[in-house]
Formats: structure tokens, sequence, C-alpha cells
């Protein structure tokens, strides 16, 4: 019941076609046996050289969440014409 899904997939994109943005949605799952608050997510995506090519916070469905419940989230990221080699998920802020 988590996951990441990219939408459309990054390694089957097209480099002369490619879309204005990704979709990065997923669920995240409290495994806990205590109700657990959700820090904003920030995704970030680098391309083929290890240059960041896009970062964008994202809120998820929920900020508490229940023993066994989930929080979805879903963010439209923009890539700039360049085609994403590594994406990047985090809790929290990076530095």
């Amino acid at each position: 019941r988590s996951g990441l899904r990219m939408e459309p997939d990054i390694r089957a994109l097209d480099p002369a076609n490619l879309p204005p943005s990704i979709v990065v949605s997923g669920e995240i799952v409290n495994t806990s046996w205590v109700p657990r608050s959700v820090a904003t997510l920030q995704v970030r995506m680098f391309d083929i050289r290890k240059m960041e090519i896009a970062r964008q916070d994202v809120t998820a469905s929920s900020r508490w969440i229940w023993p066994g419940d989930g929080a979805v989230f879903r963010a439209d990221v923009p890539i700039g014409g360049v085609r994403p080699a590594e994406v990047i998920l985090k809790l929290g802020q990076f530095e």
C-alpha cells in the first residue's frame, strides 16, 4: 500500500518529445502503533550530469496519519525540457 509513481514513466521518455511536466504521486503509510505527523515532502529531479532540473514542495492529503492508515500525495513537476535521470523524494526539506 505504499510507493512512488511517476507519470509518464521517466525511463520511457523520448528526449526528442518530452512532456512539460511529470506527475509524481504516492502514499505515505504509518506502520507504527502511534499517530504520526506528516512533514512536507520535497521532490528533486536531476539530469544525467547530476544537475538539478526541478524542485518542488508537496503536501500530503493529511497532516496526521493514524496507525495503519496512509496519506496520498501528488505533484505536477515541470521539467523544463530536460529528461530526468534521477528523482529524490524526501520528507522535510533538503539542505
